[in-house]
């Protein structure tokens, strides 16, 4: 038997070697300069494809074993950021694009749930409202700059929640008609603005139109089986609902939330906060026992979660829990809420425990206390333009016997003269704040600040009922 010849190559592969180095192409890579007019502007991403190239080197294949551990992990973090960026942006080809292709990127970094979204969201939880608000007053100014519809669209709903609760109830209605139309001229779905709309004409605006928008949205997002923005828009159902004093009304839609929840397996019901509500409501049409049980299993959520904070709305419902039978503990529960309230920066629901309060008041037959508390609890509203809840207040008060604290002409007399130019300004010749500002050399706060006043002095609650009280112009 001949023995092998040792000169012949074996046939195992070879030891693995270097990376082999790319030959030099045979031609000059081409040119990313783009023609006159075509250039796709700064802050895009342009990916390069030269059909020309010439196939990569073939290299010894380099066995798993010997390739660095970091370089895995590096590919593996490049890959994983790689899918994340593919949902997060649009890529949009030029109509005519010059060799070699290009594909742009439409916004140089989405703001919608990035770093700064996230953490006005989280300011938000937390009841930091203010600084929610400045934060995301800053992103949609800088969205509308970009011309990013994407954007404007995806931060709209959070910036009207945060001026509502901060108490700037007209800008956030301003806010919610502005991204409504933009939304719909611009052809985007629409559900995910319904909801904030419905809470913003419910607070501030037409309180008529709130329920049709929320049950709109409803009806799209169950449509798209977006879960989160039907949840949204059933709790922002039942919150109209509980402004025009139905909380017949707003069970339906509420229930339906509680159920939705469950099936999503919400674990943390700081995320939605409806349950304040659903409980009013329950309260509202004599269904103490299970608004009760509601309120206790919601606390016993938050305490799991270690939430050292529940809601304002869920202690509320708390201390109303306590009117049926022990009406003393309730009105004292109450008005230790308020007192607390009155320090932190959450207009609406500070006027909201008074209106409670002044309920409680009512049904102990102290009338002179509920009177108090509702007269209080209007003034509240007036101030952060709440109009849907200052209705609630003076309907309240009528209850009680007290004269519709409502003025005629002779009551014009008590108004500044400041107050009286913004009045017939914007009652008579329809401008908006910001026109007033500019025509009476005032900042647009001043002109809301004369306006609120105005609206409380003559205890009206929209611009048209303040064309009706004021006397004519000489």
């Amino acid at each position: 038997m001949t023995p092998p010849d040792r000169t012949t190559p074996s046939r195992r592969a070879p030891a693995p070697g270097p990376p082999c180095p790319r030959p030099a192409p045979s031609h000059p890579a081409p040119s990313r300069r783009w023609p006159p007019g075509a250039h796709p502007g700064p802050g895009t991403l342009v990916r390069t494809t030269d059909h020309r190239a010439e196939p990569p080197a073939t290299c010894p294949a380099v066995p798993p074993a010997a390739r660095p551990a970091a370089a895995d992990a590096g590919h593996t973090a490049a890959t994983a950021a790689g899918h994340a960026a593919d949902g997060a942006h649009r890529l949009q080809l030029p109509a005519s694009p010059p060799h070699p292709v290009a594909l742009r990127r439409a916004a140089p970094d989405p703001l919608h749930n990035g770093p700064e979204h996230l953490g006005a969201l989280l300011h938000l939880l937390r009841g930091r409202v203010a600084d929610a608000r400045t934060a995301l007053r800053s992103l949609m100014t800088t969205a509308e700059q970009r011309g990013s519809l994407d954007d404007q669209h995806g931060l709209l709903a959070l910036l009207v929640i945060a001026e509502l609760r901060a108490g700037h109830c007209r800008d956030a209605l301003e806010t919610a008609r502005r991204g409504l139309r933009l939304t719909e001229d611009a052809g985007l779905e629409p559900s995910t603005v319904l909801y904030p709309n419905a809470l913003a004409e419910a607070v501030a605006g037409d309180l008529r139109q709130a329920p049709a928008l929320a049950r709109r949205g409803v009806e799209l997002s169950e449509a798209q089986g977006d879960r989160l923005t039907e949840l949204r828009s059933l709790a922002a159902w039942g919150a109209a609902a509980l402004i025009a004093d139905d909380p017949s009304g707003a069970l339906e839609p509420l229930r339906r939330a509680q159920l939705l929840e469950e099936r999503m397996g919400v674990r943390n019901p700081a995320v939605f906060a409806w349950h304040g509500d659903l409980a009013e409501a329950l309260l509202a049409v004599g269904e103490d026992a299970e608004a009760r049980e509601l309120v206790r299993a919601t606390r016993a959520r938050y305490r799991r979660l270690g939430l050292r904070c529940p809601p304002i709305g869920l202690e509320r419902a708390a201390a109303l829990c306590a009117r049926g039978t022990r009406g003393d503990r309730a009105a004292a529960e109450l008005s230790a809420l308020a007192e607390r309230q009155a320090a932190e920066p959450l207009p609406v629901e500070y006027g909201r425990t008074l209106l409670a309060l002044g309920t409680v008041e009512r049904r102990r037959r102290r009338r002179a206390a509920a009177r108090t508390a509702f007269r209080r609890a209007a003034t509240v509203f007036a101030g952060a333009g709440a109009d849907g809840w200052l209705a609630r207040a003076d309907a309240e008060l009528v209850r009680t016997g007290a004269p519709r604290e409502t003025a005629g002409p002779p009551a014009a007399a008590a108004l500044t003269e400041t107050e009286l130019l913004v009045a017939r300004l914007v009652a008579e010749e329809g401008v908006t704040n910001r026109e007033a500002a500019a025509r009476l050399y005032l900042s647009v706060k001043a002109v809301e600040a004369n306006l609120t006043s105005v609206y409380r002095k003559l205890g009206v609650r929209s611009r048209r009922q303040l064309a009706d009280v004021l006397p004519e112009s000489d």
